[in-house]
């Protein structure tokens, strides 16, 4: 049972004196765990003997099972932060060791014939990481000597609207989302389904609404932190391992295709 349970449960037995002296406990776990009942004591303006009585009350036998109980508690806080971090750090470890297996599985031979042959190549993207995740795709293919262009979020502008009207059959657009299934995704497409462009989708390994509308996929492992509490956490370093992959490898496709001719 957790210390405020505890004097949740004693609170109506509690006398005032006493119930600061729970206060003062509970602001001060660690240092408590470090006192002799005297000490306490004297911090509290009271005497030992009410110390005593106080811990007598709320169920221990005295102020040395009470210290004893809250070092407990604070070693079960460090170990359980600890277990949280270590279930991170393997969490972001075991996407990048699905991803790169992923990556060595992997035959884009056509993805890179169909890039080459492209007229233009365009980058569509639903959040904030992602577009992070588009503009390394950009600078990393303005480096090949094959720039991308990048496409307005907002499917109502007037950006979005006239690059869309530009956009043939002999173009790309690679289209970066986590789930696959955010709702701008269903707009992006019903605008630019009629182009006839190749879609190339990047989202985590998931059947997904993109992935199922793309004519070619790309995929990185992600995940979500194991604590409820920190819901905010998710791993997006594979993604850009799959970007550097596909990129780097396109460079290795395009000196074979050299070597070939050259034969």
């Amino acid at each position: 049972m957790d210390y405020n349970e505890i004097i949740i449960k004693h609170y109506d037995e509690l006398t005032e004196n006493e119930l600061s002296m729970a206060t003062y406990i509970n602001q001060n776990r660690y240092d408590v765990t470090r006192m002799t009942a005297q000490e306490f004591a004297d911090k509290n303006y009271t005497s030992k003997t009410s110390v005593i009585r106080m811990c007598k009350k709320i169920g221990f036998k005295g102020f040395g099972e009470l210290k004893s109980y809250l070092k407990w508690l604070n070693d079960d806080k460090i170990t359980r932060t600890l277990q949280d971090f270590q279930n991170l750090k393997s969490n972001v470890i075991k996407d990048y060791e699905s991803t790169i297996e992923y990556i060595k599985q992997s035959d884009w031979s056509e993805i890179f014939e169909t890039v080459l042959k492209s007229k233009s190549i365009y980058t569509l993207y639903t959040g904030l990481t992602q577009s992070n995740q588009a503009a390394e795709f950009q600078r990393l293919f303005l480096l090949i000597g094959k720039p991308i262009i990048d496409i307005p979020t907002a499917a109502d502008s007037n950006e979005f609207r006239r690059i869309s009207e530009r956009i043939t059959s002999e173009d790309i657009i690679i289209i970066i989302s986590l789930s696959g299934e955010n709702l701008k995704i269903v707009k992006y497409l019903e605008l630019i389904e009629y182009s006839g462009a190749k879609i190339i989708s990047l989202t985590q390994p998931t059947t997904n609404y993109l992935a199922g509308k793309a004519d070619f996929n790309l995929f990185a492992n992600t995940s979500t932190a194991p604590m409820p509490k920190d819901w905010w956490i998710r791993s997006a370093s594979s993604f850009y391992l799959v970007i550097e992959s596909f990129c780097f490898g396109y460079i290795d496709y395009l000196k074979l295709k050299e070597r070939e001719q050259d034969d």
